[in-house]
C-alpha cells in the first residue's frame, strides 16, 4: 500500500493506491484515527489552497505528533499554521522539541506544519540577540493546532555593523543576527496585532469563522481585518491599535519592486520572468480599491486621534497632571540643498518619525521612516537629488499612513 497523507484546512485525506502485493485493511485503522480519515479520492473538506500544496514529510510529522500527544481529533486545525510569518517570528512550545525556540521559515496556507529553524541566544553588552543554529542536521516541523499555546514574539534582522553601533562591540563571527521587536505573547495575539501579516481576504474569512467573527465576503477588507483581530484577541481594539493594524496592511515602497517594473529590468528578463512580474502587477491592481479603503480609514482614525491630543495653549483639553502638550512643529519655508549639507540639515525637512543617515562607505543617503529604511546612492541620483528623493518618500509615506495631514512644502510632491 502506497499511502500519501494530505492535511490541510480540515480532515486528513488518504489517497490509497492498491498494488498486487498489498491490500487495504481499513478495519485495522485505530478508531480515533478513523474519525479524521477519509478513504475517498476526493477531499471532503474546504481548504484555502490546493491540496497538492502539502508536503508528504509535513503530514507525517503532524500525524506523529498527534498520535504521541493523543491529539488526532485536533489534526484538522493544522491549517492554523498560516498564522506564522516567514522570517519574522520566534516560536516555542513546551512540548515540542523540549521548548526550543525556532525561527519561522515557511508558512503557506496549505502547509500541515511550519518549518522552524532552531536559534541560539547571544548576549552582547547586556543586549539579547538570536542566531540560527549553524549545525542543522534535521528538519524541524512545528504543528500549530492551538496558536494560544505557542509562545511567540516578532524579530528583525540586524547586521554586524548595526549591532556594533547599538552595543559598541562587534558580534561574534555569526553574520546577521535577530533582535526582538516586541514583548513575548502567544501566536494568536501576535498575528492579530500584526494585521495577520499579508494574508488575503479569503484566508481572513476562514480565520474569522474559526474564531467566531461575524464577517462575510461582501464586507470590506478593512472591516474583516479588524473584526477578525478583535475575535482573535477576545476584546475590542483601541483606536490606536486599529490604526496600527491598518498601517501594517498598507503597501510599502519597495526598491526591488521599482527595479522589476523598470524598463532596464524588463530588457534583461525572459518571457517567463516578464509574465511573473506582470501577474504580480495585475494582482496589485486588483486589490487597489481595498488598499485605498484601508488608507482612507487609517487617515480618518489618525485625524480623530490627533484631534484628541491636547495642544499647547489648548485650554480645557490640557490636564495639569499629565505631560505638557507638544508644541506644533514648524518647518523651514523652503527646502535648500547644497554640497555642504549634513544629516542635521536634512532632518529639519522630514516629518516627525523620520530620520536621515549617511553611508560614507556606499556613498548614499539613508532614511528611516516609520519602521522602514531606504537609501539612494549619490552616483546614481546625484548628491543633492538623492536626498531630495528621500524627503519626497518620507512625506508621501507620512501622508498615506496618516502620520501627517499635509505637506508644508507646496511643490515637493509635484516633482
Amino acid at each position: 500500500m502506497i499511502e500519501q497523507c494530505f492535511l490541510s484546512g480540515g480532515q486528513c485525506h488518504h489517497n490509497l493506491q492498491v498494488t498486487s502485493l498489498f491490500s487495504v485493511k481499513p478495519k485495522s485503522v485505530p478508531t480515533k484515527y478513523r474519525k479524521v480519515v477519509n478513504f475517498s479520492q476526493k477531499a471532503p473538506y474546504f481548504s484555502v489552497s490546493p491540496i497538492g500544496a502539502n508536503a508528504h514529510v509535513e503530514d507525517k510529522a503532524l500525524i506523529r505528533f498527534c498520535r504521541e500527544k493523543d491529539l488526532l481529533a485536533d489534526a484538522e486545525n493544522c491549517w492554523l499554521s498560516v498564522l506564522g510569518c516567514q522570517g519574522k517570528l520566534l516560536l516555542s512550545h513546551p512540548t515540542v522539541y523540549g521548548g526550543t525556540w525556532f525561527l519561522s521559515s515557511r508558512a503557506t496556507s496549505g502547509a500541515a506544519c511550519l518549518l522552524g529553524l532552531p536559534v541560539q541566544t547571544e548576549i552582547i553588552k547586556g543586549k539579547t540577540f538570536y542566531t540560527v543554529d549553524q549545525q542543522l542536521n534535521q528538519l524541524h516541523w512545528l504543528p500549530i493546532l492551538d496558536p494560544l499555546q505557542w509562545k511567540c514574539f516578532t524579530v528583525r534582522w540586524r547586521s554586524p555593523w548595526s549591532i556594533r553601533l547599538s552595543t559598541g562591540e562587534w558580534p561574534p563571527n555569526l553574520g546577521c543576527m535577530l533582535e526582538a521587536t516586541a514583548t513575548e505573547s502567544n501566536l494568536q495575539h501576535v498575528a492579530a496585532l500584526n494585521g495577520f501579516w499579508k494574508l488575503p481576504k479569503t484566508v481572513l474569512l476562514r480565520i474569522g469563522r474559526h474564531f467566531g467573527a461575524v464577517v462575510s465576503a461582501q464586507d470590506s477588507l478593512a472591516k474583516i481585518l479588524l473584526s477578525v483581530a478583535e475575535s482573535a484577541l477576545g476584546r475590542p481594539l483601541s483606536e490606536q491599535e486599529q490604526l496600527n493594524i491598518l498601517r501594517l496592511r498598507m503597501p510599502k515602497h519597495s526598491d526591488a519592486k521599482e527595479f522589476l517594473e523598470s524598463e532596464e529590468c524588463h530588457d534583461l528578463m525572459d518571457k517567463s520572468d516578464r509574465k511573473v512580474v506582470e501577474d504580480r502587477m495585475k494582482e496589485e491592481e486588483s486589490t487597489a480599491d481595498a488598499m485605498n479603503d484601508i488608507r482612507a480609514k487609517a487617515k480618518a482614525l489618525a485625524k480623530k486621534l490627533r484631534e484628541k491630543k491636547p495642544r499647547r495653549g489648548g485650554g480645557a483639553a490640557t490636564s495639569s497632571r499629565g505631560p505638557a502638550p507638544k508644541k506644533q512643529r514648524k518647518y523651514p519655508p523652503t527646502i535648500k540643498m547644497g554640497v555642504a549639507m549634513t544629516t542635521e540639515d536634512l532632518n529639519q525637512y522630514v516629518p516627525t518619525g523620520c530620520r536621515f543617515g549617511i553611508d560614507r562607505l556606499d556613498k548614499s543617503w539613508r532614511l528611516s521612516a516609520y519602521g522602514e529604511r531606504w537609501s539612494r546612492a549619490w552616483h546614481l541620483y546625484g548628491y543633492e537629488n538623492a536626498a531630495y528623493l528621500l524627503i519626497q518618500m518620507a512625506w508621501q509615506t507620512a501622508l498615506d499612513e496618516g502620520h501627517e495631514q499635509e505637506c508644508p512644502f507646496a511643490d515637493l510632491l509635484r516633482r
